[in-house]
C-alpha cells in the first residue's frame, strides 16, 4: 500500500541536483486519487483505518525523522507578533498582514501557550511511537481501477511527511467519531489518545 520512491543506485530516496534542487522518481501507478478535503464514505474510512493500523504495527525503517509535537511555524508566529508593533516591509501585503497579526494578537497568543501546553502533555505520557504517513488525506490514497489489486486496497502516495509519532498523528485527520476510533484500536491494538488527537 506505500508507494515508495525507486532507490538510486547507492540505496537513496531522494537525489541532490545542486545547492537547490533535488528529484525522486516513483513509479506509475495506475488509479483514481481523491481530493484534498473530500469526504470519505464509512466502507472508504474503514479500508484507510485499517491500512493506517497495518502501517502503524510495522517495523520502524532506520533512520526515520521524528515528528516534533511543536508547532512548525509556532517561532514565525512569535517573531511576528514580537515585532507587530513596528511596520512590515516584506512586500505589498506585508502591512495587512500586520494588522491582522496585531488585531489578534492576544488570542494568537492563548492558542501558542494551549498548543505548547498540550504538547508537553502528549509528550510526558511517553506513547510510543510507530510510522506515520502525516497527510493521508483523500488526495495522497489512489484507488486502483480493476479487480484483484489486493482486494483494492487503497495505496498511500507522497511521503515526504512520513515521520516516527504517535498514531494520532495520522488518526485525527480520518476518523470521525468514536465508531471510527474503535476500529481502529480492534485493527492496531492501540487505544487512540483523546490528547493527541485534539
Amino acid at each position: 500500500f506505500v508507494v515508495a520512491p525507486l532507490p538510486t543506485r547507492d540505496g537513496a530516496a531522494v537525489r541532490r541536483l545542486g545547492p537547490r534542487f533535488a528529484v525522486s522518481v516513483f513509479p506509475y501507478e495506475s488509479g483514481e486519487a481523491g481530493a484534498f478535503g473530500q469526504e470519505l464514505s464509512e466502507a472508504e474510512r474503514g479500508a484507510l483505518l485499517d491500512l493506517l493500523a497495518t502501517l502503524h504495527r510495522s517495523a520502524v525503517p532506520e533512520p526515520l525523522a521524528e515528528f516534533s509535537p511543536e508547532s512548525p511555524t509556532g517561532d514565525v508566529l512569535r517573531r511576528a507578533l514580537a515585532e507587530c508593533g513596528r511596520p512590515w516591509r516584506g512586500g505589498p501585503f506585508a502591512e495587512s498582514a500586520r494588522e491582522v497579526v496585531a488585531d489578534a494578537a492576544a488570542a494568537l497568543r492563548e492558542r501558542l501557550a494551549a498548543h505548547d501546553a498540550w504538547a508537553a502533555e502528549v509528550a510526558g505520557r511517553g506513547a510510543r511511537r510507530v510510522v506515520t504517513h502525516g497527510e493521508p488525506h483523500p488526495g495522497n490514497v489512489l484507488r486502483r481501477a480493476g479487480a484483484g489489486h489486493a482486494g483494492d486496497r487503497p495505496l498511500l502516495v507522497d511521503w515526504d511527511t512520513v515521520r516516527l509519532a504517535h498514531p494520532e498523528r495520522d488518526l485525527w485527520l480520518v476518523a470521525t467519531g468514536p465508531a471510527d476510533l474503535d476500529r481502529y484500536a480492534r485493527a492496531s491494538g492501540h487505544t487512540p489518545d483523546p490528547a493527541a488527537l485534539a
